[in-house]
């Protein structure tokens, strides 16, 4: 997260960057890197589900973000129309610092920009399973995205976008033996340290 004190002595209006009322991000990035789908799948994926989003908020202003890595030409494969392109020089934590209060959702394939926006108490959702696919990166993903809670949700179904996904905590796709191991040693953790302090 960018120094806090970046933001102090700001007055309003000096945003890097700022969103219309009830905007929907979506933050983009070269996931077909990972090898497990060619560029042009990623892509329609992606056109697919961007496409759907704009039929589901319909009367929402569009956003879609490119990752640091994207290259300048990354953007002549966007096609699902309606949506605008904000700085890639901005910062996830800026916008969402900035535009907290405009931002309906965000959503990413696998980004930690997702994570950032519900850290901001932002509804934040990540679609690999749509993206990515079930591929060997999935349980990667179930795992990086498992300990968030409150405002982040997965969508593991096309019919599932801007639907009001399930939470993690009660996802039924989420591995819940995982879950249940790190309670388990959270409460452990927490025992040793109550009967430390009771000594």
């Amino acid at each position: 997260m960018p120094y806090p004190a970046k933001f102090v002595k700001v007055k309003p209006g000096d945003s890097p960057l700022e969103v219309e009322d009830q905007a929907i991000i979506y933050f983009l990035a070269p996931d077909y890197l990972q090898g497990t789908m060619t560029e042009e799948q990623y892509w329609d994926l992606t056109n697919r589900l961007l496409s759907l989003l704009a039929e589901r908020y319909p009367k929402s202003p569009l956003y879609v973000k490119l990752h640091p890595s994207d290259v300048g030409d990354a953007l002549r494969h966007l096609m699902a129309p309606g949506w605008r392109v904000l700085k890639k020089t901005v910062s996830p934590e800026e916008i969402s610092i900035w535009n907290r209060g405009r931002i309906r959702a965000v959503y990413s394939a696998c980004s930690s920009s997702s994570l950032t926006a519900a850290a901001f108490d932002i509804p934040s959702y990540v679609t690999y399973p749509l993206v990515l696919g079930p591929r060997p990166m999935m349980g990667y993903w179930d795992r990086f995205f498992s300990p968030a809670a409150g405002k982040l949700f997965t969508v593991h179904e096309w019919d599932g976008l801007g639907r009001g996904e399930v939470p993690r905590g009660d996802d039924p796709g989420w591995e819940g033996r995982e879950r249940s191991r790190w309670e388990q040693c959270l409460r452990e953790l927490i025992s040793a340290m109550r009967s430390r302090v009771g000594k």
